[in-house]
Protein backbone atom coordinates (compact mmCIF):
# COMPACT_ATOMS: atom_id res chain seq x y z
CA UNK A 1 0.00 0.00 0.00
CA UNK A 2 1.47 3.49 -1.10
CA UNK A 3 0.53 6.59 0.89
CA UNK A 4 -1.15 6.90 4.22
CA UNK A 5 -4.21 4.90 3.53
CA UNK A 6 -5.77 1.63 2.20
CA UNK A 7 -9.16 0.25 1.80
CA UNK A 8 -9.92 -3.08 1.22
CA UNK A 9 -13.03 -4.71 0.19
CA UNK A 10 -12.17 -8.65 0.76
CA UNK A 11 -10.72 -10.46 3.43
CA UNK A 12 -7.13 -9.43 3.98
CA UNK A 13 -3.96 -11.46 5.58
CA UNK A 14 -0.76 -10.24 7.48
CA UNK A 15 1.55 -12.66 7.03
CA UNK A 16 3.18 -13.47 10.13
CA UNK A 17 6.96 -12.12 10.57
CA UNK A 18 8.59 -14.97 11.80
CA UNK A 19 7.90 -17.40 9.08
CA UNK A 20 5.86 -19.77 11.00
CA UNK A 21 2.80 -19.01 9.11
CA UNK A 22 0.94 -17.86 12.17
CA UNK A 23 -1.36 -15.21 9.85
CA UNK A 24 -3.31 -12.86 11.11
CA UNK A 25 -6.70 -12.92 8.74
CA UNK A 26 -9.30 -10.75 8.44
CA UNK A 27 -12.75 -12.39 7.06
CA UNK A 28 -15.22 -9.95 5.05
CA UNK A 29 -17.67 -13.06 5.04
CA UNK A 30 -17.49 -13.08 8.74
CA UNK A 31 -16.06 -9.79 9.86
CA UNK A 32 -14.08 -11.60 12.20
CA UNK A 33 -10.40 -10.83 12.80
CA UNK A 34 -8.49 -14.40 13.41
CA UNK A 35 -5.35 -14.16 15.60
CA UNK A 36 -4.41 -18.18 15.50
CA UNK A 37 -2.90 -20.29 17.74
CA UNK A 38 0.82 -21.27 17.23
CA UNK A 39 1.55 -24.85 16.67
CA UNK A 40 3.69 -25.91 19.77
CA UNK A 41 7.01 -25.44 18.24
CA UNK A 42 5.89 -21.96 17.51
CA UNK A 43 4.11 -21.06 20.71
CA UNK A 44 6.82 -18.35 21.39
CA UNK A 45 5.84 -16.59 18.22
CA UNK A 46 2.00 -16.58 18.60
CA UNK A 47 0.31 -13.34 17.07
CA UNK A 48 -0.41 -10.74 19.98
CA UNK A 49 -2.86 -8.21 20.60
CA UNK A 50 -1.18 -5.26 22.39
CA UNK A 51 -1.86 -1.97 24.18
CA UNK A 52 -0.12 0.59 26.04
CA UNK A 53 2.71 2.91 26.10
CA UNK A 54 5.54 0.38 27.00
CA UNK A 55 8.73 1.39 25.16
CA UNK A 56 10.61 -1.38 23.11
CA UNK A 57 13.25 -1.66 20.47
CA UNK A 58 10.44 -4.24 19.00
CA UNK A 59 7.21 -3.70 17.99
CA UNK A 60 4.42 -5.35 19.15
CA UNK A 61 5.05 -5.02 22.66
CA UNK A 62 2.79 -3.25 25.35
CA UNK A 63 1.46 -2.71 28.48
CA UNK A 64 -1.60 -5.22 27.80
CA UNK A 65 -1.41 -8.59 26.36
CA UNK A 66 -4.23 -10.77 25.08
CA UNK A 67 -2.94 -13.48 23.06
CA UNK A 68 -3.86 -17.69 22.94
CA UNK A 69 -0.52 -19.87 23.43
CA UNK A 70 -2.20 -22.88 21.55
CA UNK A 71 -2.78 -24.02 24.70
CA UNK A 72 -4.35 -20.90 26.91
CA UNK A 73 -5.38 -17.51 26.38
CA UNK A 74 -3.82 -15.13 28.06
CA UNK A 75 -5.07 -11.46 29.33
CA UNK A 76 -1.56 -10.00 30.65
CA UNK A 77 -0.62 -6.62 32.04
CA UNK A 78 3.24 -5.90 31.85
CA UNK A 79 4.65 -2.66 33.72
CA UNK A 80 3.56 -0.64 36.02
CA UNK A 81 0.47 0.37 37.09
CA UNK A 82 -2.22 -2.33 37.87
CA UNK A 83 -4.44 -4.83 35.73
CA UNK A 84 -7.90 -3.20 36.59
CA UNK A 85 -11.12 -5.78 35.87
CA UNK A 86 -14.00 -3.72 36.44
CA UNK A 87 -17.82 -2.98 36.49
CA UNK A 88 -19.68 0.44 36.95
CA UNK A 89 -23.36 -1.15 38.05
CA UNK A 90 -22.79 -4.98 37.88
CA UNK A 91 -20.76 -7.59 39.31
CA UNK A 92 -17.60 -8.95 38.23
CA UNK A 93 -17.70 -12.75 38.10
CA UNK A 94 -14.87 -15.66 36.73
CA UNK A 95 -16.24 -18.75 35.23
CA UNK A 96 -14.41 -22.30 35.25
CA UNK A 97 -15.37 -25.55 33.29
CA UNK A 98 -18.43 -27.73 34.82
CA UNK A 99 -16.55 -30.48 33.29
CA UNK A 100 -19.56 -31.35 30.69
CA UNK A 101 -19.26 -28.66 28.13
CA UNK A 102 -20.30 -25.18 30.20
CA UNK A 103 -18.86 -22.84 32.82
CA UNK A 104 -20.19 -22.46 36.73
CA UNK A 105 -19.18 -19.69 38.88
CA UNK A 106 -15.49 -19.87 40.49
CA UNK A 107 -15.25 -16.35 42.10
CA UNK A 108 -17.96 -13.82 42.47
CA UNK A 109 -17.59 -10.36 43.08
CA UNK A 110 -20.92 -8.83 43.82
CA UNK A 111 -21.39 -5.16 42.86
CA UNK A 112 -22.39 -2.67 46.05
CA UNK A 113 -20.33 -1.28 49.10
CA UNK A 114 -21.57 -3.86 51.73
CA UNK A 115 -21.07 -7.21 49.44
CA UNK A 116 -18.42 -9.31 49.69
CA UNK A 117 -16.44 -12.14 47.86
CA UNK A 118 -17.74 -15.23 47.01
CA UNK A 119 -15.06 -18.58 46.31
CA UNK A 120 -16.85 -21.63 44.69
CA UNK A 121 -15.95 -24.86 44.15
CA UNK A 122 -17.96 -27.17 41.57
CA UNK A 123 -20.50 -24.46 41.63
CA UNK A 124 -21.27 -24.82 45.17
CA UNK A 125 -20.46 -21.73 47.45
CA UNK A 126 -17.52 -23.04 49.98
CA UNK A 127 -16.34 -19.31 50.82
CA UNK A 128 -17.19 -15.82 51.37
CA UNK A 129 -15.98 -12.22 52.64
CA UNK A 130 -18.86 -10.91 55.38
CA UNK A 131 -18.76 -7.28 57.36
CA UNK A 132 -17.08 -9.31 60.12
CA UNK A 133 -14.64 -11.54 58.57
CA UNK A 134 -14.96 -14.59 56.84
CA UNK A 135 -17.22 -17.25 56.49
CA UNK A 136 -16.63 -20.88 55.55
CA UNK A 137 -19.25 -23.21 54.27
CA UNK A 138 -22.06 -22.76 57.30
CA UNK A 139 -20.02 -23.42 59.78
CA UNK A 140 -17.54 -21.79 60.25
CA UNK A 141 -17.32 -17.76 60.87
CA UNK A 142 -13.45 -16.00 61.42
CA UNK A 143 -14.35 -12.65 62.40
CA UNK A 144 -11.47 -9.49 62.02
CA UNK A 145 -11.34 -9.24 66.11
CA UNK A 146 -10.04 -12.77 66.24
CA UNK A 147 -12.83 -14.38 67.27
CA UNK A 148 -13.87 -17.66 65.71
CA UNK A 149 -17.15 -19.58 65.95
CA UNK A 150 -17.45 -23.12 64.87
CA UNK A 151 -20.42 -25.58 64.08
CA UNK A 152 -20.26 -29.46 64.32
CA UNK A 153 -16.95 -31.49 65.41
CA UNK A 154 -13.71 -29.37 66.21
CA UNK A 155 -10.63 -30.95 66.96
CA UNK A 156 -8.07 -28.30 68.03
CA UNK A 157 -4.45 -29.02 68.83
CA UNK A 158 -4.02 -26.08 70.83
CA UNK A 159 -6.57 -24.54 72.47
CA UNK A 160 -6.66 -20.84 74.76
CA UNK A 161 -9.37 -18.80 75.97
CA UNK A 162 -12.63 -19.42 77.07
CA UNK A 163 -15.03 -22.48 75.84
CA UNK A 164 -18.79 -21.23 75.65
CA UNK A 165 -21.72 -22.72 73.88
CA UNK A 166 -23.23 -25.72 73.57
CA UNK A 167 -19.85 -28.04 74.85
CA UNK A 168 -20.08 -31.51 74.60
CA UNK A 169 -18.22 -34.44 74.50
CA UNK A 170 -14.94 -35.33 75.91
CA UNK A 171 -12.08 -31.83 76.51
CA UNK A 172 -9.04 -32.19 78.06
CA UNK A 173 -6.21 -30.39 78.90
CA UNK A 174 -5.35 -28.17 81.28
CA UNK A 175 -7.46 -24.89 82.38
CA UNK A 176 -6.05 -21.58 82.50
Amino acid sequence: IAGSTGTFTGDVTLTDGWGYGNNVVYSKNYSTLNFPSAATANVAKVPQITFGDRTSNSYGVGDLRIYHDYYNSHIRHIGAGVLNISSSSNAVQINQANGSGGVQTAILLESGAAKGVKLYQAGSLKSETTAKGIQVGTGVTIETNGQANFAGIVTATTFSGALTGNVTGNVTGTAS
